[in-house]
């Protein structure tokens, strides 16, 4: 009950300060966005990385291996565009 009573207080907080439901979407998905970009960036790269790099590939498949990481930072970026472009 404590946890709805703070939910209203923070919509009627932000109502007061001219903030409608959309803006309060809209800045929690940009949250969001950011913590999906953020552990992408900073946990999922570095591991690819690093895993690649022990694996022992040579030639064309070390090549290939290598573009993993840049292929994740291209789908992190579209998949970023897609949702906005959907909404």
């Amino acid at each position: 009950m404590n946890m709805l009573n703070e939910n209203l207080l923070n919509c009627e907080v932000s109502k007061e300060f001219g903030a409608n439901d959309a803006q309060m979407q809209l800045v929690q998905v940009l949250i969001g966005l950011m913590v999906v970009i953020l552990i992408g960036v900073a946990a999922v790269v570095p591991a690819v990385i690093t895993a690649v790099a022990c694996s022992g590939l040579t030639g064309t498949n070390l090549t290939l291996a290598n573009l993993l990481p840049l292929l994740i930072i291209v789908l992190i970026i579209l998949a970023i565009v897609a949702f906005f472009s959907v909404r």
